[in-house]
This record gives structure tokens, sequence and C-alpha cells, in this order.
């Protein structure tokens, strides 16, 4: 600013390069007023790099609809664009986000043969990727047609396969650049770890961590944060806190990804301690820093400091507020029964909440039993997302509770309609590298010795996860035996389970006259509901032969040595 005072007070001629030079410094400055104000301020000098040095700053500061007013200025005027041109209005499409512009552009790159320039290339990519359109499909066309890759056109394609959550691409790709002898840099170590992470592949993520080692890459913030998120996510903690203080540890990436990995694994306490040990080193601590320290709050019950926490980030730490910030202040009410605070912060939002919010106050509903807001809730969130299959089987679910059959059939109906299938749980699990996923439905279609034979022959020793499948197996199934063999299990692996507090409650149920609710089974707009191991209605032939024909027409076993215990006016049975 001192050297532009000095041209402007002695008067001095300067050429384009220093008008551009101007344009540049102040954008990378931060200020993109005075940027303007040399462009204007030259408007016979102006050249082509005049033009793009603009045009780049409008890019940097989110001004989008500026860089594009700008790009079609300039040709007006006369200025062909180039290769840097074209680079830096694709990435103006992150922020407009319009699938129509991006095409257009694609076909003016196309048109004016610079097709095969890699630059161009990987910033094609990297719109249609970044860009709302989501068009995976479309960067791998420009990726595949390329003459010439460079390794920004593999990390490219690599972080896309991953962010899509196409995990098992991504490791192919992976292996696909080690191959081609593609140098692997700290992007692509990121990526594939994060890949690693959803599919819980923990020998491939300790390989990739090698990798990392010898490339020199441990201590890097970027690499250090994806291998705490990779072992927490396998459930190695231990592992995930060593990758933590082999990093500098001088900014918030690595201290937010170990206390996100605290708190999912219950350890909210640890994850307090390290944001007063940010606190305390004056480490920057940003919105990311706050979900953290507010989910591991919400996850022990630290209802009163989460809410000083909430309540003190602008004020204190100079820390805006976002979506995700209320969620987090939401799902801590929720988890505590408090659900009125819970809608009060909903309600007292500066902005419109979205489906993630939504979903939270859902969420809350269902722990608080409250089905009355639930359905205004689902209500609200299937306005914004109605191909959701989690909120009409959470809502069905409320409504099996209280035996309200009529509304559940009415959600299913609704379902149908608009195509959505309920997706089932399943879960990843590594055997000799290689990945598979079951889905948690062996037990319920009757085949419990299927589920023993799949547990007995797992070439790893299986967690707890693995135990409780064929422990609900076992229920559906009225298997005696392998229960007590199960428990014993899982009281070895989670000795810390609250399993002395369930069987209380079931004792206070039963002192109190507290029945459980039946299941419930809809064929054909038909709801039948469900008593397990009730063989005190006497018309059990008749029920049996309706079980029979369930099986029939939906092709697959209603849950074995289930009672029809109530029929309701749907069928008779008299």
């Amino acid at each position: 600013m001192q050297l532009h005072a000095m041209i402007i007070k002695h008067g001095w001629e300067v050429g384009n390069t220093v008008y551009n030079a101007l344009i540049t410094a102040y954008s990378e400055c931060g200020s993109i007023e005075d940027a303007t104000r040399v462009f204007d301020s030259a408007p016979s000098t102006r050249d082509l790099i005049t033009w793009n040095s603009m045009l780049a700053a409008y890019v940097k500061h989110d001004t989008g609809a500026l860089a594009f007013s700008l790009f079609a200025e300039m040709q007006k005027l006369g200025f062909g664009p180039d290769i840097y041109t074209h680079t830096s209005i694709l990435s103006a499409c992150f922020e407009e986000a319009c699938k129509n512009q991006g095409k257009s552009l694609h076909a003016l790159v196309i048109k004016r043969g610079l097709e095969q320039s890699a630059s161009v290339c990987n910033a094609l990519i990297a719109m249609y990727l970044g860009s709302r359109c989501n068009c995976l499909e479309d960067a791998l066309r420009v990726f595949e047609s390329m003459e010439v890759r460079d390794r920004v056109s593999w990390n490219s394609i690599l972080t896309g396969f991953s962010q899509f959550g196409l995990s098992e691409d991504a490791l192919k790709f992976f292996l696909e650049m080690q191959h081609g002898n593609i140098e692997i840099d700290h992007y692509a170590i990121c990526a594939v770890l994060r890949s690693c992470a959803d599919l819980a592949t923990l020998q491939l993520g300790q390989q990739i961590h090698v990798v990392a080692l010898k490339s020199g890459f441990e201590s890097n913030e970027f690499v250090g944060s994806s291998l705490i998120f990779m072992y927490s996510k396998c459930g190695i903690i231990e592992d995930a806190r060593r990758s933590f203080e082999s990093t500098l540890k001088e900014n918030s990436i690595t201290w937010n990804s170990i206390m996100f990995g605290y708190a999912q694994h219950g350890q909210g306490k640890v994850a307090l301690d390290l944001f007063f040990l940010m606190r305390k080193g004056k480490v920057r601590l940003d919105h990311i820093t706050f979900v953290a320290v507010l989910t591991a709050c919400s996850h022990i019950g630290l209802v009163e400091e989460g809410c000083k926490i909430l309540n003190s980030m602008e004020s204190d730490y100079g820390v805006p507020l976002r979506m995700e910030h209320y969620a987090c202040g939401i799902d801590l009410f929720g988890r505590a029964g408090r659900l009125d605070k819970a809608k009060a912060l909903v309600e007292g939002m500066p902005f419109q909440p979205n489906a993630m919010v939504w979903k939270t106050l859902l969420g809350a509903c269902r722990t608080c039993g409250d089905i009355e807001l639930a359905a205004e809730v689902a209500s609200r969130l299937l306005e914004l997302e109605p191909e959701e299959h989690c909120t009409y089987v959470l809502l069905s679910d409320m409504y099996g509770h209280v035996g309200n059959w009529d509304k559940i059939a009415a959600m299913k109906r609704l379902m149908r309609n608009r195509g959505v299938k309920k997706v089932p749980g399943w879960s990843w699990i590594e055997v000799k590298n290689e990945n598979g996923n079951y889905a948690s439905s062996i037990g319920p279609v009757r085949h419990l010795d299927k589920a023993k034979a799949l547990v007995k022959g797992m070439p790893i020793q299986p967690d707890a996860m693995v135990w409780k499948t064929p422990l609900g197996a076992c229920r559906t199934c009225v298997d005696i035996d392998l229960p007590t063999q199960v428990a014993s299990r899982l009281l070895k692996l989670e000795p810390e389970s609250t399993y002395d507090e369930i069987a209380t409650a079931k004792r206070l149920m039963r002192k109190r006259g507290v029945k459980r609710v039946p299941g419930w089974i809809e064929v054909k707009n038909v709801v039948h509901a469900f008593n397990a191991e009730d063989h005190s209605n006497y018309h059990c032939q008749k029920i049996d032969d309706i079980l029979g024909a369930l099986m029939e027409e939906t092709g697959q076993s209603p849950l074995t040595f289930l009672n029809l215990h109530v029929l309701r006016k749907f069928v008779d049975v008299a």
C-alpha cells in the first residue's frame, strides 16, 4: 500500500506489470476493493494478464457472479481467454454451483482446443467434483480423455472416489496409482486413509501408515489427522493417540480429530481435557473444535458444561454459531431428556434449520418419547428430504411403540408410493486384506445355524458388535443354550456395559405392570401385531396357518415362535 501511495504521490508512470502486481498483491492481502480500484483506474492500459489477475482475485474472494460478469466483458472487448482465464473461471463454478454454466464452459474449452491442457482438465475435474453438481462420471470422462495426466489429476479422482463414499473404488484407484509409478504425496495418503476408515480396513490402513512414515509425511497435520480418523473408526483409539502425539500440533486440525475420536469412543472426559489443553497452549480454536467438544459433552451427559461452551462461543472465542453447533446443542439436550430445551434452541435459531438440525431434533423426540412433536418434525424433514428412508423408519418405530398401527400402515404406503426403501444395517469386516459386508438379517430370517457357522468360521476374533448379532438371533429363534455362551463373551469384551441396569429396569417394569408393546408386520396393507412367545391365545392353530400364509406371500419367514396375539380389525381369526 505504501508503494502504491508513492507511485500516486510522485506521479510515476508505470506499466501493466506494476498494475497487475498491485491487483494480485491487494487480493492476496484480502482487500478485493483496493484490487478493483486499481483495475478500474487503468482502463486504457489493460492487457490479458490484467484481466486474468482481476478474474483470479474475484474467484479467490468467492465473488463468482462478478467473475462471470468480468469474463463476459473481457470477451466483448476482444480479449480472448487463455489457459489461465479458463482455469480461473472454472473455479468460479464451485461457488455458483451451476451445472449448466460448468457444461457451457467445458464446451468452450473444447471449442478453443484446450481440452488437452493438464491445468484446464484438472480445473474441469475439480469443478465436476467440487460443485453441487457432484458429477463424478463427468470428472472421470475428463480424466480418461487426458493424454498426459499429472499428480493433481490422479489425486483429484482419488479424492472424488473417497468423498462420494466409493471407498472400494478409491482403494483400487490408489493401487493403480502405485502400479503406474505415480508419485504418492500427502493428498493421496489422506484420501486413501479416509477410504480405509470408511471400510474399517485396519490392516490396509496400517500399510498406508507405513507408506506415510517412509515418505516423511507422518508429522504432516493433514496426514496425522487422517491417521487419527482411521484408527478411531477402526476402534484402535490408542494408535489414534500415538498418531496425534507424533504430529506437530501447531493448529487445531489434529486436535479436532483426536477429540472426535475420544468422543465417539465414549471418552468424552479425555476430549474435554484436550480442549482445555488447547486453550492453555493458545492453539487457535475453530468451529470444528466446538463441534468436537460439544459432541463429547453430549455423549457423557455434561449438559451444563456443554451449555456453557455453546453460549460462550461467540463472546469468549469469537467463533460464530453454525448449523452444526445448534445440532450438537439439540443432541445434548435430547440425550439428557430435556426436549423442551432442544425445541427452544431450534425456535431461537437466527436462520432456517436445515435437514441435519431437524434429524437431530427427531432423534431427541424418539429419546424422550414425544410422538406428537416427532410427527411435526418429520413432516418438516420430509419436505426437505422426501427420499430419506431413516425418517420414515424412525417415525414408524415410534408409532409401533404406542400401538398406532394405522399410522404405521400409512407410513409404509407413503414409502412405497415414493419409491423409498429401508436400507438394511450392515458392517464391514476385513478378512485376509479383503473386505466383506454382512447384513444384519441372518437371525431374523430363521437361519441361526448359519449365523453360528458364520461367526465360528471367522478367521479373526469376533468383537462385541459381531457377538451382539447372534445374541439377537437367539432371541428370534428361541435358542436357550447359545445366549449364555454369547453373553459370557460379551461380558468379557464389554465388562463396563450396563447389563445389570437393564435387568433392574426390567424388574421395575414387571413390578409396575408395564408391558412391552408387541411388534408388528404389514402385508398388503394389512397390519398384524405379534407378541413374543405368547401361547395363551386359543387360536394357535389358525395363527400358525396365518404365519405360513404370510411366509408364502412375503417370500421370507416371519419371526419363528411368535404367536399372533392381536389381529385388530384387519384379519378375523374367530
